[in-house]
């Protein structure tokens, strides 16, 4: 990220006769005062020359000097075709600060800094059960901001639990018809990936992120499996590695005519069984996974709350708001 050296941010505003300021940057580094009332992943995203997420934008107050507050934003990197929604990624004012209207100025400004950068959406995606969620909803609902939809269910587990989940009647299922083949996802051929690739151009996923063909990853070889019937691929099990032991669950999925028959569950518990066969010398405070699961996905929803819930040893719901940038009014 392209950064000039503090104290000499892109712009400063003072009121007159008022002790408060409002600081916006965009091309200076964030002092480390301000750095402080982010979370530690986005201090590391300031330091970086060119962040993946694309530009950052961040807007702090600041009282008799001492900051305050900070809104947090990226900018994410615009397609060719489109302009893609700017994410508001934190935003926060010290709880003796709270109930002023802080975080209403920061929020309002930093709208403003995005419109005027070009983008004319901007998402926000957070936690949903969490002391400060209904404050920040408020907030949103006060600036405009679209009422907020179900997003993602995150799953995690480690340690003890892993050896629980690993006896539970679920991880057991019966054996696949003989029809059926479950098959390491890097065996695929080359034809059998083009025919794939046809067949969801034309009957797509209900989420197009399913896909493995959107935005592919390298994916983890030990338990990312395909499922074939009569020959031809109708699921499948994506997974990527996080770290030494811990493995991201991210695309389940199986072609609508074989939904809700258990082939997806038993494309889950056969990944479980071949992450945890081959690391399962680990210690195991290091043996973990992630699940991702989108909360639209109501069959798959349902039965993580009943039936993995359990043995986790977290569960996070996430909910996702959208705001529609009104244009910058020109000066005449």
């Amino acid at each position: 990220m392209a950064l000039t050296p503090y104290p000499s941010p892109t712009l400063w505003e003072r009121g007159e006769g008022t002790t408060a300021m409002v600081v916006v940057f965009k091309d200076a580094a964030l002092p480390p005062d301000y750095a402080a009332l982010t979370y530690p992943g986005y201090r590391e995203l300031l330091e970086m020359e060119s962040p993946p997420c694309g530009p950052i934008f961040g807007v702090g107050y600041s009282l008799f000097g001492q900051p305050i507050g900070l809104a947090l934003a990226a900018g994410n990197v615009q397609s060719a075709e489109q302009q893609a929604p700017a994410q508001l990624l934190s935003l926060l004012v010290l709880e003796e600060f709270r109930n002023h209207g802080i975080g209403s100025t920061l929020l309002t400004r930093l709208q403003a800094e995005l419109r005027q950068a070009g983008y004319d959406t901007v998402t926000c995606i957070y936690p949903l059960h969490k002391p400060s969620t209904p404050t920040l909803e408020r907030l949103l609902a006060r600036q405009g901001w679209q009422a907020p939809q179900p997003r993602l269910l995150i799953c995690r587990i480690q340690g003890q639990a892993v050896e629980r989940m690993l006896l539970a009647p679920w991880m057991h299922p019966p054996p696949l018809p003989t029809a059926f083949t479950i098959f390491p996802w890097h065996n695929a051929t080359a034809t059998e990936l083009e025919h794939l690739e046809a067949t969801l151009a034309t009957e797509p996923p209900f989420d197009p992120t399913l896909s493995p063909f959107f935005k592919p990853k390298s994916y983890e070889t030990c338990n990312s499996l395909g499922l074939r019937y009569h020959g031809n691929i109708i699921g499948w099990m994506l997974t990527r590695r996080l770290a030494p032991g811990l493995i991201c669950y991210e695309r389940l999925f199986v072609m609508p005519p074989f939904q809700r028959t258990g082939r997806a569950i038993a494309l889950l518990a056969e990944a479980i069984r071949r992450h945890y066969d081959r690391e399962g010398d680990l210690p195991l405070p290091n043996r973990g996974g992630v699940w991702l699961t989108q909360a639209t996905n109501l069959p798959m929803a349902r039965f993580i709350r009943r039936r993995m819930a359990p043995y986790l040893t977290s569960l996070t719901e996430t909910m996702e708001a959208v705001c529609q940038l009104l244009p910058v009014r020109s000066e005449e």
